[in-house]
């Protein structure tokens, strides 16, 4: 009998009818491509689930996004979303004693009771509240994941409403992870609004002068003087024009841990910025597919 977490998943988090976001990325072949879908909930827990499964025990990684999409996009970018239903903090450094921290300050009342727990492999968790409907627009919603991420430790790149996360029921195929399932709790937490977050302190906003945040984890990108570029900017550019150019990704992942054996962990940063690369790059081509068939 196949393991129904990921429909008992999916159903908590969406409505039939809503229209999510499915990424699928390649660990083990090197030819093999990104996929990216775009279907209503409850085809994602029929028929689809076959092709997941299919894809997963061919070592793809399984992604879904935390937003329901609008049913005109073909892209999952900041516009494309129908309604903002949850916010998210990735805790990958330091993971355990981070999530003790948030957990700690859940029950001291200084922020709610998340809805969703997530741990992606061992000592990673993703922790999710579900919103009070209609409440939220994208920008409060960033800006209170940035000072979630700030606050915990979590990766300030994982502040975007249009952002996938693992999906529970699914093995971590990320190498070094142990093809480890990805499991999920629910602590039941209620709506949130706006308010509930305003014990939690505000995030520092960025400017025109500063850097982007950096595909690091756990920290925002180093502040740059105008017209100066950051290594881990130039780092962003070089892995994707070496996966638009069709390299294959373990080259590039192998490449990048070798220039930057300066960082205290290369083969992990190298990793991580080619694995967010690869869904930048597969947004992208999607946005390029719709501008040519318009």
């Amino acid at each position: 009998m196949q393991d129904q977490t990921p429909v008992r998943f999916l159903n908590n988090m969406f409505d039939g009818e809503d229209r999510v976001a499915i990424l699928a990325i390649p660990r083990a072949d090197p030819d093999a491509r990104v996929e990216q879908r775009f279907t209503p909930a409850k085809v994602a827990g029929g028929r689809t689930q076959a092709w997941l499964r299919h894809l997963n025990a061919k070592r793809y990684d399984i992604y879904l996004g935390v937003n329901p999409i609008r049913t005109d996009s073909t892209q999952r970018e900041k516009g494309d979303i129908a309604d903002v239903r949850r916010l998210q903090v990735d805790l990958d450094d330091n993971g355990p004693e981070n999530l003790k921290r948030l957990l700690g300050d859940v029950n001291r009342g200084t922020i709610p009771q998340p809805r969703h727990l997530l741990r992606s492999s061992k000592d990673h968790y993703q922790v999710l509240w579900d919103t009070a409907r209609g409440q939220w627009s994208p920008d409060q919603a960033e800006a209170t994941m940035r000072g979630l991420a700030a606050r915990y430790g979590g990766d300030p790149a994982c502040s975007e409403v249009a952002r996938v996360m693992r999906w529970p029921g699914y093995r971590n195929q990320k190498e070094g992870r142990a093809r480890e399932m990805v499991g999920w709790i629910d602590r039941g937490g209620k709506p949130v609004s706006p308010d509930d977050f305003r014990a939690l302190p505000a995030p520092e906003m960025r400017t025109a002068r500063e850097a982007p945040l950096a595909p690091g984890r756990g920290r925002p990108a180093t502040q740059v003087r105008p017209n100066r570029i950051s290594q881990s900017e130039k780092d962003w550019a070089w892995v994707k024009d070496q996966l638009k150019a069709g390299t294959p990704p373990l080259q590039v992942q192998r490449e990048l841990a070798q220039r930057r054996s300066d960082k205290p962990k290369p083969d992990a940063y190298a990793a991580l910025t080619v694995d967010k690369a690869m869904r930048a790059v597969a947004n992208e081509t999607h946005h390029h597919e719709r501008e040519i068939t318009r």
